[in-house]
Order: C-alpha cells, then structure tokens, then sequence
C-alpha cells in the first residue's frame, strides 16, 4: 500500500479564494495555519524535524522567506511570477494537490478561481450571470474586510 504525503498547510493573506481553500482544506480534514498566525511565525517550524515525521508544509500565497529549499515545502501561489491567466490558480492548484475528483470541482470554485485571476472580465468569460458576478464580487469584499462604507468612498 502506497503511503500518503501528510500536508501542513499554511494560509495567506484573505480573500475568497483564500477562504474557499480553507473551507475545502476543512472538509477534507486537512491541518492548516491560518493567516492569524503569520508569515514571520512559521519561522519556528522545523522543516528538517517535519520531513522526518513525514508532513510536508504548504505554503499557500506566503512569500517563503524561511531561506529553506523547495524540495523541503510546497509554494502555492499564481500571483508575482507565477502569475498569468493560463496558469493555475491556488485553489486549483490545492484541488489538484489534495487529488480530489474532478467531480468535487463546482461552479462556485470555477466562479471563485476565475474571480481571483482576473476578476469581473474572468467571471464574464465563464458566462456568469450578473447575480454571480454580484455575489462573487460581495463575498470577496467581505473576506478582504472591506466595508460597503469602504467601497463608496472614490
């Protein structure tokens, strides 16, 4: 029986892609660092003593400023030099990671990862309706925090 690599996964910055992965992450039992956590306190984390035990850290839109090898963790991100509309986003890239069924990809993760890549132009190429543009664009405000006050200001 083949083993299965044990992933520790560590969120980025929010967004709703960010909190579609964690939602997808915790349906599929997975162990994460949320963003509360931050970027300079995974510095602690004992790569060495980690690859030893068998988990494998995902590092999900951080920058990996741990000065460790790629062959030690897994970057995920599309943005800065990754980036491009051809390229997968992060919660593709999860998805694919987690090797879940094709099946399990739904109109809400396509709406979601075509949102984060390039917005309201990525929706209209998938022939989103104007209630999910809508809805789409809503929830992503809100996971950034930013308020309905917010975005009236020019």
């Amino acid at each position: 029986m083949k083993s299965q690599t044990k992933y520790l996964f560590c969120l980025g910055g929010y967004d709703l892609e960010m909190l579609t992965i964690k939602q997808l992450l915790e349906d599929n039992a997975q162990p994460l660092l949320d963003k509360p956590v931050g970027e300079r306190q995974l510095q602690p984390i004992n790569l060495k003593s980690m690859k030893h035990i068998g988990i494998t850290p995902v590092l999900i839109e951080l920058h990996n400023d741990l000065a460790h090898h790629s062959e030690q963790l897994i970057h995920i991100d599309h943005h800065g030099p990754l980036a491009g509309k051809t390229q997968p986003t992060a919660l593709h890239q999860v998805f694919q990671l987690l090797s879940l069924p094709t099946s399990s990809w739904t109109r809400w993760f396509e709406l979601v990862a075509a949102n984060d890549r390039d917005h309201i132009a990525g929706l209209q190429a998938l022939n989103a309706t104007q209630a999910e543009i809508i809805t789409i664009r809503q929830a992503d405000r809100r996971a950034q925090g930013i308020t309905a006050n917010q975005q009236k200001r020019p």
